[in-house]
């Protein structure tokens, strides 16, 4: 017996950026110490989005990368 819930079509997930490549975070308002280390690697704050923007190589490195807001997110 074979349930066949739902057919579509398969799209691979996108390749993950350039490490260059500007992202944005969302940080907890209490997280000093991280928020410390995302400016000391050159993290911009935009009030407006309420996220900070940074390199995702940077992000990679701070180990960030489940925190990174994707474009549906905003």
């Amino acid at each position: 017996m074979e349930l066949i819930v739902e057919e579509r079509r398969w799209e691979p997930p996108a390749p993950p950026p350039q490490e260059s490549t500007l992202v944005w975070v969302r940080l907890a308002v209490l997280e000093a110490e991280v928020r410390q280390q995302v400016k000391g690697a050159g993290g911009r704050w935009d009030p407006q989005r309420r996220l900070w923007e940074l390199r995702y190589g940077q992000v990679i490195a701070l180990g960030l990368s489940k925190r990174i807001v994707r474009k549906g997110g905003l």
